[in-house]
């Protein structure tokens, strides 16, 4: 008994360790309240360029009514 009161007492924290319920009774760790599912700001930079890039050489390269179709089947709106 004296070992896990000095456990906790230790301040270790695990991620998988239950932190409490949701509303629905289902155990929540800590690791699913600081989970983070979004994307980077590097990757959403380069996406971003990329995206400019096709954009700048689809208006070079293609006629107008060609650039339409693909804008409107794909629905591409360039900046």
């Amino acid at each position: 008994m004296h070992l896990r009161a000095t456990k906790k007492l230790g301040a270790e924290v695990y991620l998988n360790e239950p932190i409490g319920k949701d509303k629905d009774d289902n155990v929540v760790t800590l690791q699913e309240v600081l989970e983070n599912n979004e994307r980077n700001i590097e990757e959403e930079v380069d996406i971003k360029m990329k995206i400019k890039l096709l954009g700048q050489k689809m208006k070079e390269i293609l006629k107008d009514r060609e650039r339409t179709i693909l804008e409107l089947r794909f629905g591409l709106r360039w900046s």
